[in-house]
């Protein structure tokens, strides 16, 4: 016999800064967050589901992924690639209606040549999470692709929100959405524990039904990653917006600390992405023996075309940035590198 509060198995954290850790996911736990997924994701026995992420990941497994498949009786297509090249014709062969993406696998899409080569039309809604997801890429995706966009913010430990699909274009742009379950409680606090308004940004933690209260086998780290009430420290920054969605702007070991000023990466991209030549961006901030951190764009460009550091502050003081959050050095690279669940890895481009 096997209880439903047992260990079903056991996640890899995402080890995007760290060590992956264990995550222990119970049936009950596990199948809670599937079988809600399922249904906000409006899943059913008609759903064809393409799956290009890897399978054995939390996003692609859960949310509402092969398992939310299974639970509603829908069918499940496995891409062995997820470049456009390889799934644009499963697509169109199998009238796939619902894919999983993360950001840059999104751009990827979006600026494939081979796009009007097929018939896409029977895909109408796209889950996109596992990285900050710029407004400005998710409304072009839209347009092109003529879909119903979902965003995604969830983690392996537990708690995962999504846009519903009949929200309106601003909250689906903009926001993460609202939590599952009516149980998960999530808290924004500052740097001393305390908790912040409405609006106001600061350290995501979260309680809940399906979110677990301790790693497998590491009772240093569960010291520091749980509150001593048991709230699960996400280490993402963000805020809760006045219809309680929650809008996610970095990951706090991810902040730059300059002079003293803290400044978010994605604060920046999200205005150098709209640039005409810039395809794609990360910004990371560098060692500084004066200020601690300096701020530093790595760029992609559409062309050969060169831009320069005086452009880019330029362009960025014609949108009103103030002086300390301009880069004070770029680099234009041919791409970047990428964790296994498609997130630029930041730490190797540090």
């Amino acid at each position: 016999d096997v209880s439903p509060e047992s260990v079903a198995f056991l996640l890899l954290s995402g080890g995007t800064t760290d060590i992956p850790k264990l995550i222990p996911r119970t049936h009950d736990d596990y199948l809670y967050s599937v079988r809600e997924s399922a249904k906000i994701c409006g899943l059913n026995e008609k759903t064809k589901i393409l799956l290009v992420l890897p399978v054995s990941h939390n996003f692609p497994m859960s949310s509402p992924g092969f398992l939310g498949a299974f639970y509603a009786g829908a069918t499940v297509y496995l891409s062995e690639s997820s470049a456009p090249e390889i799934c644009f014709p499963l697509i169109e062969k199998h009238k796939i209606n619902q894919v999983s993406l993360v950001p840059s696998l999104v751009i990827l899409w979006l600026n494939s040549s081979c796009y009007d080569q097929f018939d896409l039309s029977s895909l109408n809604i796209v889950q996109v999470g596992g990285a900050k997801f710029l407004p400005e890429i998710a409304r072009d995706f839209i347009n092109k692709f003529n879909v119903t966009l979902q965003q995604v913010y969830g983690m392996a430990e537990g708690l995962v929100n999504y846009t519903r699909l009949d929200d309106d274009l601003e909250t689906i742009l903009y926001t993460q959405g609202k939590k599952i379950s009516q149980d998960d409680k999530i808290l924004i606090v500052n740097e001393n524990g305390e908790e912040l308004k409405l609006g106001e940004i600061g350290q995501i933690i979260t309680q809940g039904p399906y979110t677990i209260n301790s790693y497998y086998n590491l009772p240093s780290v569960n010291k520091i990653s749980f509150t001593e009430d048991g709230y699960y420290k996400t280490g993402d920054i963000g805020y809760l917006d006045s219809n309680l969605n929650i809008v996610v702007t970095g990951r706090l070991k991810e902040i730059i600390n300059k002079g003293g000023e803290k400044i978010s990466p994605s604060e920046i991209e999200s205005l150098l992405i709209d640039h005409p030549s810039i395809k794609d961006v990360s910004v990371v901030g560098i060692p500084d023996y004066l200020l601690g951190e300096k701020i530093k764009a790595y760029i992609i460009t559409f062309s050969e075309e060169i831009l320069t550091l005086q452009q880019i502050r330029r362009y960025l003081l014609d949108k009103s940035v103030v002086w300390h959050k301009l880069p004070d050095q770029i680099e234009v690279v041919s791409s970047f590198e990428y964790t296994l669940v498609g997130k630029i890895n930041k730490k190797a481009i540090r």
